[in-house]
């Protein structure tokens, strides 16, 4: 499911494609955007930020607000530690540092597995930005994941939001 599959729901016009990257702010900070693939998946969240974590944000990876922060324009990879209040969304695109884009927080999408994601499991943050499976009732959990993702690999992912 790619992002220039996505039809707006909230029907705003004059809003590029969600793999829109700038180095200049096109929209306010923290705006989303609703919407669905025609192709199947559901409904789907997008947030718009700047991409503060020092690199370029890859295909899979998760952004959490940086330390001491709630700013959309102030962000870094989520951690092991990243609190589900504190994270942001997935980029399903590339991003690089300093620019701004839209990351995805709700709906299907890719995410990058660190050591590997069970079948049928939650996931939750690792380090660097990557994903690994967590258990339900100790572990904040993002969303689930129906097939295996080998560690160092991407795959799909249903992100609670």
């Amino acid at each position: 499911m790619a992002a220039n599959d996505f039809v707006d729901l909230d029907m705003v016009l004059g809003h590029g494609l969600l793999t829109e990257v700038s180095t200049s702010q096109l929209y306010p900070l923290g705006m989303v955007r609703r919407g669905y693939n025609p192709l199947g998946g559901g409904v789907q969240e997008w947030v718009y930020v700047k991409n503060t974590s020092g690199g370029t944000l890859a295909v899979g990876e998760g952004l959490m607000f940086a330390a001491g922060s709630n700013d959309f324009g102030n962000t870094s990879l989520s951690a092991a530690s990243c609190p589900r209040p504190r994270f942001v969304g997935v980029a399903q695109h590339a991003i690089a540092n300093n620019s701004y884009g839209w990351v995805q927080r709700k709906g299907v999408c890719t995410i990058k597995s660190t050591a590997g994601v069970n079948a049928n499991s939650g996931i939750k943050p690792s380090n660097s930005g990557v994903f690994t499976h967590g258990t339900m009732g100790t572990d904040d959990l993002l969303g689930a994941v129906g097939a295996a993702i080998p560690a160092g690999a991407t795959g799909s992912c249903y992100l609670a939001g």
